[in-house]
Parts: structure tokens; C-alpha cells; sequence
């Protein structure tokens, strides 16, 4: 993704080049690219994290796309991805999330519900799937291989196509 085209034909964006270091919070209305660091929240519709870009802080977006590191919560209403080349470490919220082969992720995880209507972190994935529900082995790991005490893991999370 060329984010640096992006932002310059969008109004309300911002970016922070590589070699710059920002200290405090920071919002815009539409997006916001980081390939500098960023110590401080981030607050934007659209964050993306160069390769060589970092935020110390959390992040709050509809929508992100990672490819540096981040280190601390992450809530994404929509669409997060996490390229081969991003680090992200905390706790991360999000409703759909990509995971490329690579990508560095020590964080827990909860899903944003599509049912949750005014508060979208009011509806998380369970600790334990209900009784009745199968039990989905993570992709690459025979059965009983990734659970805890019998339990099935918290979430599964699905390959993209």
C-alpha cells in the first residue's frame, strides 16, 4: 500500500515521516500514516504503520493496516491487518482481522460482535466456547494439539482466501 500517495490526495490526514519522533496524542479525521514514532495515542479512520514506522500507545481506528510495530492496545471497529513485517504486542480488539505468515502478535485477543449496536467492545469472544458448539482445531495443528486443560482455545482464528 503506498501510503504516502494516499494521504496527500485525502484532506484531514497526516503523516509522520521516517526519522520523526512525535510525543503526545494524536487524531485526524481520515488517516493517519506512521513511519516515524509515534509515542503517544493514536486516533484516527485509517492508521497505517510503515515497516519502519512504531507506536508506543494505543491506537483506535475503523480500519488498520500494520506492516511496524505497535506496543500497546489496538481497537480496530472494521478491518485490521497485520503484514509479515508488523509487531504488535498488548491487547488487540478488532471485528475482522487478517494475520499474514510472519507477522509478530503477543497480545490477547477479543472480537468486536456484529450484534454489539451502540458500544462494538460490549461483545467479546468468550474465555470457553459454548457446550454445544464444535470445537474448531487452529489451522496447521491436529486435534488436542493448541488446547488448554481440554478447553478449546479462546479463539480461532480462520486463514484469509
Amino acid at each position: 500500500m503506498a501510503g504516502n500517495e494516499r494521504v496527500e490526495n485525502e484532506p484531514n490526514s497526516g503523516f509522520i515521516g521516517e526519522g520523526v519522533l512525535f510525543k503526545g496524542s494524536i487524531s485526524a479525521p481520515n488517516t493517519l500514516v506512521v513511519n516515524g514514532i509515534v509515542e503517544g495515542d493514536v486516533t484516527a479512520r485509517s492508521v497505517l504503520v510503515g515497516v519502519s514506522g512504531a507506536i508506543n500507545g494505543s491506537v483506535k481506528a475503523i480500519e488498520a493496516d500494520i506492516h511496524g510495530r505497535i506496543k500497546d492496545n489496538v481497537v480496530v471497529e472494521e478491518f485490521l491487518h497485520l503484514s509479515p513485517t508488523s509487531q504488535v504486542e498488548g491487547t488487540v480488539t478488532c471485528r475482522d482481522i487478517q494475520i499474514d505468515r510472519g507477522a509478530c502478535l503477543k497480545a490477547s485477543f477479543s472480537s468486536i460482535g456484529e450484534a454489539a449496536n451502540d458500544n462494538p467492545l460490549a461483545a467479546s469472544v468468550p474465555a470457553e466456547a459454548p457446550a454445544e458448539a464444535p470445537v474448531q482445531t487452529p489451522i496447521g495443528l491436529s486435534p488436542g494439539v493448541g488446547k488448554l486443560n481440554g478447553a478449546p482455545p479462546p479463539a480461532t482464528l480462520t486463514a484469509a482466501e
